[in-house]
């Protein structure tokens, strides 16, 4: 079989710039406050918060993206506090996994924001399921970066405020919803497929015993949708750009871990994301990885950094992508067809 290697080719799709820029501030500003005051578990809450701001940024009247990252926020410190409720007994996360799956498998494809906002709130019960206890003393620097992405989003709507950061009908989330509410849904079947394929994920890391489960769980979160091609194609793309991202930061960390060095990495990485992701999948998912895995290395600065995670995402994303294949296979036949048609053509 032929090598998908189309599916790396750039789109020429316009850059979103003015996200670019959000992103760099919402990020940057409050990592710059954790790395003054010296708390480098800071840094990361910090970089987080303003991260969300960014990634839940879909343009729109200001009122309207002020709204959707307040609610989307909600439900995710929700999903984060049961995470941590359940940390005592990682197994019983599976039943409310399962849960929260099927609900995001059943909204999958209605609209972007909403699909975001539920996959981020799986996300963070996943990680503080496998999290000993939050710690309150950081909590102040996630505030502060959500905030300020809130106010990076404000100005950006106050100063382009007769030109939406996107074509994205302000209305379109609740007209959605009320669709939902009506049966317009991706089914019950591709609902029932997400949640079995992400809850085996887990189960399969906590059997056997991986050292970050809700990792190899969380690699099957962004690549499942009800377009079987499409889902083939996320996953890929995600490995490649894994791979990618993966190499980038071990070069990184190899020349040092001076904290403001790191610093200006993140801040690259935060602004490059939304252009990477404009550019091709793979691309915003290798800057999110590397993104992700210097913030890591930062908090790991007392022990010299923490080389071993990179081999540890790399086993967690490729066995997560092993298991969404797998579900894919049995339960998707559009993406049997598919990949049968690319095995018939080599």
């Amino acid at each position: 079989m032929r090598l998908p290697l189309h599916l790396l080719q750039l789109r020429n799709d316009p850059l979103p710039w003015r996200k670019a820029v959000c992103a760099l501030v919402s990020v940057t500003l409050p990592a710059l406050v954790a790395v003054w005051r010296g708390e480098p578990l800071g840094l990361l809450f910090a970089a987080i918060g303003g991260l969300y701001a960014s990634m839940v940024d879909f343009g729109g009247a200001f009122s309207h993206r002020l709204l959707t990252q307040l609610g989307g926020l909600v439900l995710i410190v929700a999903s984060a506090a049961l995470g941590v409720l359940m940390s005592a007994e990682p197994y019983w996360l599976l039943p409310l996994l399962a849960l929260l799956a099927f609900g995001v498998g059943w909204c999958d494809g209605t609209n972007l924001a909403l699909e975001t906002i539920l996959r981020m709130a799986v996300l963070a019960l996943l990680i503080y399921g496998f999290t000993p206890g939050l710690p309150a003393g950081m909590l102040p620097y996630a505030v502060l970066g959500v905030a300020t992405g809130m106010v990076a989003v404000g100005l950006d709507g106050w100063l382009f405020r007769h030109r939406h950061l996107s074509a994205q009908d302000p209305l379109r989330l609740r007209r959605n919803l009320l669709r939902i509410r009506g049966g317009a849904t991706a089914g019950w079947r591709h609902a029932l497929a997400f949640s079995s394929v992400v809850s085996m994920a887990l189960l399969i890391a906590l059997a056997l015993h991986f050292e970050r489960p809700a990792w190899v769980a969380a690699s099957t979160l962004f690549v499942l949708r009800p377009d079987g091609p499409d889902s083939l194609r996320r996953l890929f793309q995600t490995c490649i750009g894994t791979m990618v991202g993966l190499s980038l930061t071990w070069v990184i960390v190899r020349l040092g871990h001076a904290p403001l060095v790191l610093l200006g990495w993140i801040a690259f990485f935060a602004f490059i994301r939304p252009l990477a992701l404009a550019l091709n999948y793979w691309l915003g998912a290798a800057a999110m990885t590397a993104l992700v895995l210097v913030l890591l290395d930062i908090v790991y600065l007392p022990h010299g950094g923490d080389i071993h995670l990179l081999r540890v995402r790399l086993l967690d994303t490729l066995s997560g992508s092993a298991v969404a294949l797998a579900g894919l296979l049995i339960f998707n036949p559009a993406a049997r067809r598919h990949l049968g048609a690319r095995l018939d053509d080599a």
